[in-house]
């Protein structure tokens, strides 16, 4: 009887090995068959494979890449979310791989709202993955979620920085958001990658023109006008009415006038919402003849066009803000002067003084205060004029679907400083919760003065946390690179390998110095790759480089260098 069973278990062993090895055999006959480029074969022999197991998870991850590789989107995206609902990992694929192919087929199929629900999961697992941060920045910033895609825009910089593309639209975001003094020197960085590129043109100028620097909004912007770049009409017609209103702050008002007319002829071209832009020019053309001095040519152009508005002018008395926006207020004012330049004109002509007579004086003294409401209504009337929105409206993103974010964020991105604790009394109370960085201390106040002063021992453990943080796993933490930082204490260095890409491995260094890094150093550090098989090192040092040292890392990409500043956003976490 025990000679009967062992021969059955026998017989089930063999048969269980001859089948693995036919379906070992099936298995490289699909991949060669993949290489080749018959994705057909490949595709029947892995379909044959998932009707004899639903479960087989190598085979369903490669019915989703040959999918993918045919353009089939929605087939592949199918078998990745079955590998999803499996759970379980091979040496193929990771979830987080799964999520994030996930989101970026989404993407490509203009559903932007699966995208980011699958692209904050893979988010999750590793915060530091670009391309995935990329595309959330992305997604949030077309659906206009300013404030929320400031955050990834944030981060992904400490990762993208060499990618101008990301940081022109970082700094879109900023200006939609009026950041412009942090958005200008972002975007002047940028000039020379992308001096050719139309929008950059303009974002560019507008943010000169925010900050007040009109001649220079004015030169980059007649780059874009006047070059092969061919603008939309909506796109010239914004561009012009910058150059308008930056040839009016140089007071020449006759190139003034010959834009304004060119403004004037392209809404003859257009037909979305004439009756508002010639308004909006009317007020333009009463805003240029009010800088020339031109009060009657002003009043007529009131006249013609805003009588409703003259005829309310009454209603309060011009004492709110609102009034003074409107063009009653506008009416009083110009009247004013009109009256005082034409008392002056007068007393020219005839040559009888006037000047020295009561109601004169009183004239005088509305027309000087008229003069300084003048300004406070022109500044009111530029803001209008021309507005983020319109910006916005000529180089927003193409979206195929419209939808509110939030909800799919507060889903993944739930505040990890804010704990809600049940006080005795059964009441609930909100109180702080210190940040894993926080409990080393590190102050989110200033958290790379305070790396400086913390203990070796917290030292080290912030190094480990930012290393992983950062994308990397740690393999070696024994590793001295550099044995005088280690022993004073000032740095640590980790051997790790990217979360992303096993078989990438990284030298990870911690330094917090107070002196500049110099190319020697850096030279040393270098060399220190081969002796421990490394395809890159990356630093991170409270110090900055020094000016040799930046030109030699320009050229030595193998080191990536980090000043504390960059990673501010790991270790406010």
């Amino acid at each position: 009887m025990g000679w009967f069973l062992v021969a059955i278990a026998l017989a089930g062993l063999t048969a269980y090995f001859l089948y693995a090895t036919m379906q070992e055999g099936k298995t490289k006959k699909a991949q060669r068959a993949v290489e080749s480029g018959d994705l057909d074969t490949a595709l029947s022999i892995f379909m044959e494979s998932l009707r004899q197991d639903p479960d087989n998870i190598d085979a369903l991850w490669h019915l989703g890449n040959i999918n993918e590789e045919k353009g089939l989107l929605p087939e592949a995206i199918g078998y990745y979310v079955k590998l999803i609902e499996i759970g379980k990992e091979s040496k193929l694929f990771t979830m987080f791989e799964l999520y994030r192919r996930v989101g970026m087929l989404y993407r490509r199929l203009g559903r932007d709202n699966d995208a980011l629900d699958y692209l904050l999961q893979a988010y999750q697992i590793i915060p530091s993955a670009k391309d995935v941060i990329r595309e959330i920045a992305e997604i949030l910033f077309s659906q206009k979620a300013f404030f929320r895609a400031l955050s990834f825009y944030e981060k992904g910089a400490v990762f993208l920085k060499d990618e101008p593309p990301f940081l022109k639209q970082y700094a879109f975001c900023l200006l939609m958001t009026d950041r412009v003094e942090q958005a200008l020197p972002m975007l002047e960085a940028l000039e020379k990658p992308l001096g050719r590129d139309l929008e950059f043109l303009f974002l560019l100028s507008y943010a000169y023109f925010k900050t007040g620097a009109y001649q220079r909004s004015r030169e980059v912007m007649e780059v874009a006008l006047n070059s092969n770049l061919s603008p939309a009409i909506g796109m010239m017609y914004f561009g012009v009415k910058l150059l308008f209103v930056c040839y009016l702050h140089a007071k020449n008002y006759d190139v003034a006038k010959q834009l304004f007319d060119q403004l004037k002829n392209m809404i003859d071209l257009s037909s979305d919402d004439s009756g508002s832009r010639q308004r909006e020019l009317s007020m333009a053309l009463i805003m240029l003849r009010t800088k020339q001095g031109y009060y009657d040519n002003a009043l007529d152009e009131l006249r013609m066009n805003f009588q409703k508005e003259i005829a309310d002018a009454n209603s309060d008395g011009g004492t709110t803000m609102e009034s003074k926006q409107s063009q009653s207020y506008l009416y009083k004012l110009l009247s004013t002067l009109d009256k005082w330049k034409k008392e002056q004109e007068k007393e020219t002509y005839t040559g009888v003084s006037i000047r020295q007579t009561l109601d004169y004086a009183r004239l005088e003294n509305e027309a000087k205060d008229a003069l300084v409401k003048i300004e406070t209504v022109y500044q009111q009337w530029l803001s209008s004029f021309l507005t983020k929105e319109e910006l916005w409206m000529n180089f927003r993103p193409r979206i195929s679907v419209t939808f509110d974010p939030v909800p799919i964020l507060e889903k993944y991105l739930v505040p990890k400083d804010i704990i809600k604790k049940k006080s005795d009394t059964g009441g609930q109370k909100t109180t702080q919760k210190q940040g894993k960085y926080e409990t080393l201390g590190i102050q989110p106040d200033n958290p790379c003065g305070s790396l400086l002063s913390v203990d070796f021992p917290s030292f080290t453990m912030v190094a480990r946390e930012l290393a992983s943080d950062m994308g990397f796993r740690i393999l070696s933490q024994v590793v001295k690179v550099d044995s005088n930082a280690y022993g004073e204490g000032k740095g640590f260095d980790l051997l790790c390998e990217e979360k992303t890409d096993k078989r990438s491995r990284v030298l990870f260094c911690l330094r917090r110095w107070t002196e500049p890094i110099g190319s020697i150093y850096l030279t040393n550090l270098l060399s220190s790759a081969k002796e421990f098989g490394v395809e890159r090192i990356v630093m991170v040092s409270t110090s900055p480089l020094s000016t040799e040292a930046v030109r030699w890392l320009e050229t030595n990409t193998k080191i990536q260098y980090f000043q504390c500043e960059d990673v501010t956003t790991f270790l406010l976490n």
